[in-house]
Parts: C-alpha cells; sequence; structure tokens
C-alpha cells in the first residue's frame, strides 16, 4: 500500500483482485459508520501490459493505530468494539441471487481454500459444501453440513494489523481480499 496523497492510497499488486473493490464497496455503502468505518473505494483497475495481471485498488486513507501496535490489555474496550463490528457485518443485507463468495459472485480466496483460491465461483452453499467435503476426506471421513447457516458478510481476515483505532475511538476494517457472504461460523473459524 502506497500513500498517494492527503486521504488517498493505492493498494497494488498481483492478489489485489476486482472482488476486493467489489467487498469493501459493498461494505462502505451499507456498514454504520458509527460502528465500523471501511475505506471508501475510489476506482480499480488492472494492467496486463507487463503480461501478468497487477490490480490498483485507489481508496480513502483513513488515518488511526494499527491494533497490532497498541496494548489491548490496557484496551478492553476496543476489544468489544471490534466485536460489535463483526457483529454489525452479519446485518447487512445480502443482495438478491448472492451465491457464497465476494459480493456479487467470484472465487473465494483466503485461509479456508487453495493458494489459488477456490479456483471457481459457488453457485449455491450445496456446491461450496461438496467443494469442502471433498478436500475434507483426504484427512478425515467426517463431513460438514454448513447448509443450516445462512450467508452473512464475512470479512474472514479479521487480525490486528487489518483493524484501526481512529482517534474518535471508532473501528476500521482493512483488506476486504477474502471478504464476502459465506456461513457466520466461517468468520468464527478465522478468528
Amino acid at each position: 500500500v502506497v500513500r498517494l496523497a492527503d486521504g488517498l492510497v493505492a493498494k497494488y499488486g498481483t492478489g489485489v483482485r476486482r472482488e476486493e473493490a467489489n467487498n469493501q464497496t459493498f461494505a462502505y455503502y451499507n456498514v454504520d459508520e458509527s460502528i465500523l468505518r471501511v475505506p471508501r473505494v475510489f476506482r480499480f483497475f488492472e494492467d496486463t501490459s507487463q503480461g501478468s495481471r497487477v490490480g490498483y485498488l485507489i481508496m480513502e486513507y483513513i488515518a488511526g493505530r494499527r491494533l497490532d501496535s497498541i496494548d489491548l490489555d490496557c484496551n478492553p474496550q476496543v476489544m468489544l468494539d471490534v466485536a460489535k463490528a463483526v457483529l454489525h457485518l452479519t446485518t447487512l443485507p445480502v443482495p438478491r441471487n448472492q451465491p457464497p463468495g465476494p459480493v456479487g459472485g467470484g472465487v473465494a480466496y483466503g485461509y479456508l481454500w487453495s493458494d489459488e483460491g477456490a479456483q471457481a465461483p459457488f453457485d449455491s452453499v450445496e456446491d461450496m459444501q461438496e467443494w469442502m467435503n471433498k478436500r475434507l476426506a483426504v484427512v478425515s471421513r467426517e463431513r460438514l453440513n454448513i447448509k443450516p447457516y445462512k450467508l452473512v458478510m464475512c470479512h474472514m481476515d479479521l487480525v490486528r494489523r487489518n483493524t484501526v483505532l481512529l482517534a474518535d475511538t471508532s473501528i476500521c476494517f482493512l483488506d476486504w481480499a477474502y471478504a464476502g457472504f459465506f456461513p457466520q461460523v466461517f468468520e468464527i473459524c478465522y478468528i
């Protein structure tokens, strides 16, 4: 991430994808800013002129302190506010015909998937469950049943470096690359 000007940063690289911009834009327009701040996306574009795809995400710079630089033992309210923000994400409206995965559809990326992501979009919760159970079968006879869980907005990378405490004590989540609509239990697994 590179700061371009006051209030403006660019995140770029081969791992920066349109899905991240879609996730972040959706969150920006749907969260209650008194509970959670999300950097506004100004533009996303890709450059393939050098033979590989490089994504560029131009967004709002939000000043604050990342949680990895704060002694949380001395600031217990911060963790309560983070928990409130995570819970708030689960109340966001699910877009019509939204499959599991990134906002608007697309390949799911993150720690639950392979290094290349899920490699194909999921059409349904059943499709995602089948994908996961096929991989689980390599190490276990157990099967997942995620059908009972409704899809909710999940950030899916809630580590301290991606969480910022603003001067007014509000919380901001950064890095929406792995976010999307997933069973709520997925967010709990990530934490």
